[in-house]
């Protein structure tokens, strides 16, 4: 491991940061402030990165990027301890995904799938997976795929679909 640089911080670990932030607002600032953040993620010897979360009911569903996989974390409070992870078998991704409640209040994944593309591919096409209550995965099916919209580059560049602008701002009431 190569020493850090002065003044300069760095993450060195298989961990994935938490998703759960907590802030409280600060009236006589009157900003909102971090006050709290859930533990780091971890699944042993297997780096994670990227992790989302979104309410499932009375739990919350916490994601992260594995290599090859995608690790999920489900707990009641994402401010306790980490619980071990499961991987789901599918998709074969390494590529960045998202979890997310969307607005008919079904949970979703969306991220690549390289076994599923034309291309072997696991940024293009975008995909996206409903999450059932009991956290399998179904109804795979493609929210952009850049071959099949034609669109005009030069194919030796592979294009990144990851995500463009599909979710609302988070931290909204869904009241």
């Amino acid at each position: 491991m190569r020493p850090r640089p002065s003044g300069c911080a760095s993450i060195t670990s298989t961990r994935a940061a938490s998703p759960a932030l907590k802030f409280a607002f600060d009236r006589a600032r009157k900003r909102y402030d971090w006050v709290e953040t859930g533990p780091f993620l971890d699944a042993g010897k297997r780096p994670l990165s990227e992790a989302s979360i979104a309410k499932a009911g009375s739990d919350w569903l916490i994601t992260a990027r594995a290599n090859g996989q995608i690790a999920w974390f489900k707990t009641r409070d994402p401010f306790a301890a980490a619980v071990q992870p499961t991987f789901w078998k599918e998709p074969s991704v390494s590529a960045p995904h998202t979890t997310f409640l969307c607005a008919d209040n079904v949970i979703r994944l969306f991220t690549g799938d390289k076994d599923a593309s034309a291309q072997k591919y696991d940024r293009d096409p975008l995909y996206a997976w409903d999450i059932s209550n009991d956290v399998s995965l179904a109804n795979r099916r493609v929210v952009f795929d850049s071959v099949e919209q034609k669109l005009a580059m030069r194919r030796v560049v592979r294009p990144r679909i990851d995500f463009a602008i599909l979710f609302r701002r988070t931290g909204v009431s869904r009241s």
